[in-house]
């Protein structure tokens, strides 16, 4: 069970609000670590649109954002960071 404290995700996962996210990963608004557990659990740009009830364009942007924040050159490689962040 998943206590009330965690914040629930869109993908149905929770973060918890007493464990910060990794100083890589800091940089990120919310919405994007929520884009950014989706991208690293494969889902396209549209499916990602579809769970958040965001048009394809936001999210592109937002994956854009991402890449740029952490300077990384690939979603594969967000990806990765997602999971050497604990994100997945």
């Amino acid at each position: 069970m998943v206590p009330a404290s965690f914040k629930k995700l869109a993908d149905g996962t929770a973060l918890d609000p007493d464990r910060p996210l990794p100083a890589d990963l800091a940089s990120l608004s919310e919405r994007e670590v929520e884009v950014l557990r989706l991208v690293a659990a494969g889902h396209s740009d549209d499916e990602i649109a579809g769970r958040l009830f965001l048009s394809p364009h936001t999210v592109h942007r937002h994956v854009a954002n991402i890449r740029t924040k952490l300077g990384l050159t690939s979603r594969a490689a967000a990806a990765a960071a997602a999971a050497r962040g604990g994100l997945v």
